[in-house]
């Protein structure tokens, strides 16, 4: 196929989409049309009758008047064919109607013929436009008779039946037909079956086998298209792409033929997909000694000792590996390798510090500590100097406070205090209170070799032990008793007064002592309290029973009360004493006019006629006796019934059977004969029908044709044919084809009084004058547009589709855009890269650089690599990242304890208190000095005191505790940019991997979806417009993770074409297929 002529080449797409109506004009040129009606046959066979009887259906002789057996029926037979309801009219036939003439003279009983008079073939066939599973049969029975014809019978049936694939697998089904008044029965058989093409219990699936450009498939028995091996799609029109399924194993190339597919296999895979590895170690390409192993097209060589190269041709350098520690040269051999050491190291690889402290240089046995090419003592406490042979004199500090004296010895001194003073530097002012002198809770204030106690109130003297007496003044009036306390009195007062002095008189009543609202009057030490009505007692508590003479009538109980009583009713009585009898009457409690009458806390009803029940709320059924006869319905009234008789009896209780004949309904002197609920009329000679109201006249013995109706004249007759016909007979069919009536090209059919319009394909209506929507049935699909044709449609595709109805999403993965092993996902008119790692970029095509981000520190050079980066460090720096400060202090050089800070090729020697220089190697005389002002703290960290105590908190990427530990590993410093670096289990830089903060994407946490949206690859690399760029913002705020590249397909599916409505066709519908292949929407 040319590029021009692919449906998903962008050149054919965008000159087809350039001008519609370019596109429309070549489309409908290259359509063919296939228009297809789903229909189904019934078919139904007049099997039998009989009427052994020789009656109508109203009971009388067929031909004879009371002896049936002389005369008997000559049957005709009428058929109306109905949808599915319960009409019994013979207009209502919705599938036709047919109509016999006589089928036998004097037919008692007869099987029916193949062929019907008036040559109607039997079984009759009805083609179904719609099978809807059932079909209503009704069919008349006609006496035929030389004056008028009468009805033997009617028949009605619903028959239900599912359509057979064909008429050979219909099944015929038999029915016995008989009516509930007549006295003949019919049986008949039906069957249903599907029109060729047409398949399903109501035959609307249709399917016709073909293979051509309108598709390749056959059809099974469920009316399904099955696609010819190669085919698949709508209607098996796409050639299937037996390379999707990727066959060819080993990076072999697979190419598409007709049902089938072939591979061309990458250098070292052979067979028919790829299968097949040639094992390349059967060369024995490995030299020196080198072990081969085979890979998927390619080997790889394990050398021996000694070699390497990808064939083991070349003699290993060991020196590459630099195995000399420690500033040691290496120099390469066969094999191996030998290492001349720096000063002071020695071992096979110079990894052994030589010992100076061998020689036991420290005095006194103070401890030796070896460097690199030297020594250190570690002088014991009193003790100082290089080889520690100097005492340090403990004095000269003057460390004994308050005139003390101070005595010297090793690594100390003792203090001797004066007086007043104690503790190893006589720091200590001695506490006279400690003994606790001062009595009776008095405060102890202490004073250099002394104390003073401040007494709390009431008590005196030195350690405040005297208590001072405050009844000495005699506080308490009357003579009341004083009470001495600490420091204050309580006076203890008669009865009856009170107050802090005892001056004041209590009020006894201030209690309420008096019950009962009683008043009290207060006296000395005593009160005295006046009662209220109904009440006694010193304290008014006594209440008086008014109970006492029975005030309550009829027994009730009486309840006293404050100065009262109150009386306790029994049910039915009321009143204050009880005295009044309740009339239960008053409410009214008998209904249905039923009279009340009242008893003590009750009452009686007595019922009106027809009424019972305590309430008289029961209505007496008088039918329960069954008055009513002859079937009558009995309605059950107040205080009787009322009968409801049935068709012609009447009376009181439907005793009498009604005369239809009263009414004289028999006319021209018809005699009448009475029946129950009927009458019959005996018809004198010349009268017929069921009142005798029917004239014989002279059209029985000549028919007019077609349903014409027949007029009786003097010794003639005249026919009024039926609309559709004309002649004096009606014998001939007005032609209503005449005017031409069917539009646009239909082909017109003259019927009885009407004509149908055969309509050129693509065109309905009654006229041909509709032409047919083909686009209302949504046959495009993914958003497409539909444009209507004559007998066909155009689906106008969105970018990312083709196909008759745009049903194939064109994959923009197929052409394989991404570069360096890139995963290409499709999404709807684009695809998205999902790169390796190292590569960036719409397509992959950028090789990310990794120093970007400045990844070496300390002025480190950076080298971009294939996913990574190598740090070249400058002198003083180490470690993949140069964040390695190599420390100079390995070798110990400061001297007496001192701390060795590292630095940047060099360090320095932070001395202890006394000592001085560049290794602190001279001694000093100096006052203490806060470690903090001492950059106690390395590597920029911030140094905190307390409590005479240093802490460093470090600056990020240190550790220790004065921070002078540089913090290594895969994740220092963190790769990072808006994340957390994690270790995996390996705990290797392979391991690692970053957690990126919110919003964020990307193995570095690198990438902004909100800001690098449109790095994700459209077919035709073109930015979005602002209006889909404003679509695509607002979804990336919705719920949808922007970290999973489905999820941001559905953005972009949803930003451009909105949610695909797929519908499918009815069963009447037209379809399309192409005649030329290669084109489609």
């Amino acid at each position: 196929m040319t590029p021009s002529m692919d449906p998903s080449s962008p050149i054919r797409r965008r000159a087809w989409l350039l001008d519609p109506k370019l596109s429309i004009v070549l489309l409908l040129s290259f359509l063919k049309i296939s228009q297809v009606h789903c229909t189904a046959t019934f078919s139904l066979k007049l099997v039998s009758y009989a009427n052994a009887a020789n009656r109508e259906l109203d009971g009388d002789c067929c031909d004879t008047i009371w002896v049936c057996h002389i005369d008997k029926c000559d049957p005709r037979f009428n058929v109306c064919f109905h949808r599915i309801s319960g009409s019994n009219s013979m207009t209502a036939c919705d599938h036709g109607r047919i109509e016999t003439r006589l089928i036998k003279d004097n037919g008692q009983s007869f099987s029916f013929p193949a062929v019907l008079p008036s040559n109607i073939a039997n079984p009759i066939r009805r083609q179904i436009p719609t099978w809807t599973g059932g079909i209503r049969v009704k069919v008349e029975v006609w006496d035929v008779d030389p004056n008028a014809d009468d009805k033997i019978d009617f028949y009605a049936v619903n028959i239900n039946l599912p359509a057979a694939r064909n008429e050979a697998a219909a099944t015929a089904r038999r029915y016995t037909l008989s009516s509930r008044r007549g006295y003949s029965t019919t049986i008949i058989e039906a069957k249903v079956f599907c029109d060729p093409h047409f398949y399903g219990s109501n035959c609307r699936t249709y399917c016709q086998p073909t293979n051509s450009d309108s598709g390749h498939y056959s059809c099974n028995p469920q009316g399904q298209k099955i696609c010819h091996p190669g085919y698949a799609g709508y209607n098996c029109i796409n050639e299937i792409d037996e390379c999707e399924s990727g066959p060819c194993q080993h990076g072999g190339t697979c190419s598409d033929i007709m049902n089938g597919y072939t591979c061309e296999c990458i250098e070292g895979i052979s067979g028919s997909n790829c299968e097949v590895d040639i094992d390349e170690c059967s060369s024995s390409p490995c030299l020196n000694g080198g072990s081969c192993e085979h890979y998927v097209g390619n080997y790889s060589c394990s050398c021996s000792a000694g070699f390497v190269g990808r064939n083991c041709e070349m003699n290993a350098n060991e020196c590459s590996s630099n195995p000399c520690n420690n500033g040691g040269t290496c120099h390469d051999e066969l094999n191996g390798f030998s290492c001349a050491c720096a000063s002071g190291f020695e071992g096979t690889t110079c990894e052994t510090n030589t010992d100076e402290c061998v020689s036991n240089p420290c005095k006194l046995d103070h401890t030796c500590i070896d460097g690199v090419d030297g020594y250190a003592c570690e002088c014991s406490p009193g003790y100082e100097g290089i080889q520690c042979e100097v005492e340090i004199n403990e004095c000269n500090s003057g460390p004994c406070l308050n005139n003390g004296s101070c005595i010297d010895a090793v690594n100390g001194y003792t203090c001797l205090c004066v007086n007043g003073y104690n503790g190893s530097a006589c720091e200590i002012d001695v506490n006279e209170c400690e003994s606790i002198p001062c009595q009776n809770n008095g405060t102890c204030s202490d004073s250099i070799n002394g104390y003073e106690c401040i007494c709390t109130p009431g008590f005196t003297s030195v350690n405040c032990e005297g208590n001072i007496d405050e009844c000495s003044s005699n506080p308490c009036t009357l003579d009341h008793t004083c009470v001495d306390e600490v420091n204050g009195y309580t006076c203890q007062c008669s009865p009856g007064f009170t107050g802090t002095h005892c001056e004041l008189d209590v009020d006894e009543c201030e209690s309420t002592p008096c019950n009962n609202n009683a008043t009290c009057t207060n006296g000395i030490n005593m009160f005295q309290c006046q009662c209220q009505s109904g009440f006694e007692g010193a304290l008014c508590d006594v209440n008086i029973n008014e109970c006492m003479s029975n005030p309550c009538q009829n027994d009730h109980t009486c309840v006293d009360g404050d100065n009262g009583y109150t009386c306790h009713c029994a049910a039915g009585y009321t009143g204050t004493h009880c005295e009044i009898n309740i009339d239960e009457c008053t409410s009214g409690p008998c209904l249905n006019n039923g009279s009340c009458e009242d008893l003590v806390n009750s009452f009686i009803c007595h019922c009106a006629s027809g009424y019972e029940g305590e309430l008289c709320a029961e209505n007496i059924n008088e039918c329960q006796s069954n008055p009513c006869l002859n079937n009558g319905t009995c309605e059950d009234v107040i205080a009787g019934f009322t009968c409801h008789c049935s068709d012609g009896f009447d009376g009181e209780f439907c005793q009498f059977d009604i005369d239809e004949c009263q009414s004289q309904p028999c006319l021209n002197q018809g005699s009448c004969v009475d029946g129950v609920s009927s009458y019959r009329c005996i018809c004198k000679d010349g009268f017929t029908g069921n009142t005798c109201d029917g004239n014989i006249d002279d059209c029985l013995e000549s028919s007019c044709l077609n349903n014409g109706t027949c007029i009786d004249g003097i010794n003639s007759f005249t026919c009024r044919c039926p609309p559709g016909f004309e002649g004096s007979l009606c014998e001939i069919n007005v032609n209503e084809c005449e005017s031409r009536p069917c539009l646009n090209n239909g082909s017109c059919m003259d019927g009885v009084n009407s004509f149908q319009c055969d309509c050129e394909p693509g065109y309905g209506g009654d006229l041909c004058q509709t032409n047919v929507n083909e686009c209302s049935s949504n046959p495009c699909q993914n958003g497409a547009y539909c444009i209507d044709g004559i007998d066909g449609f155009i689906c106008s595709c969105p970018d990312g589709y083709f196909g008759l109805t745009c049903e194939v999403d064109h994959d923009e993965c197929a052409s394989a855009p991404c570069l360096h092993g890139g995963s290409c996902i499709d999404i709807v008119n684009g695809f998205y890269c999902r790169c390796t790692q190292g590569f960036g970029g719409m397509v992959c095509e950028v090789n990310l650089d990794e120093c970007s981000s400045t990844p070496c520190t300390n002025d480190g050079t950076c080298e971009d690599m294939v996913a990574g980066f190598t740090c070249h460090c400058p002198e003083g720096f180490d470690g993949d990242f140069c964040e390695m400060n190599i420390d100079e202090c390995v070798s110990l050089p400061c001297l007496n304890n001192a701390t060795c800070v590292d630095g940047i090729l060099s360090y320095s020697c932070d001395c202890p208190a006394g000592y001085t220089g560049s290794l602190c190697s001279e001694q000093v005389t100096l006052p203490p000095v806060p470690l903090c002002a001492q950059e106690f703290c390395q590597n920029g960290a911030t140094c905190i005191q307390r409590d005479s105590q240093e802490r460093c908190i470090c600056a990020p990427g240190f550790t220790g505790p004065r921070c002078q530990d540089v913090l290594s590993g895969p994740c220092f410093p963190s790769p990072c940019l808006n994340g957390i670096c994690v270790l995996g289990d390996a705990n290797t830089t392979e391991s690692r991997r970053c957690i990126c903060s919110d919003n964020f994407l990307g193995d570095l946490c690198d990438v902004d979806p909100t800001r690098d949206i449109y790095s994700i690859t459209l077919a035709d690399h073109v930015k979005p417009s602002a209006d889909l760029q404003a679509h695509i913002s607002e979804l990336l705020t919705s719920t949808l993770d922007i970290r999973d590249p489905e999820s941001l397909q559905i953005v972009f599916q949803k930003a451009q074409y909105g949610e695909s409505q797929l519908t499918s066709n009815g069963c009447q519908r037209t379809g399309l297929s192409s005649v030329s292949s290669g084109y489609s929407f």
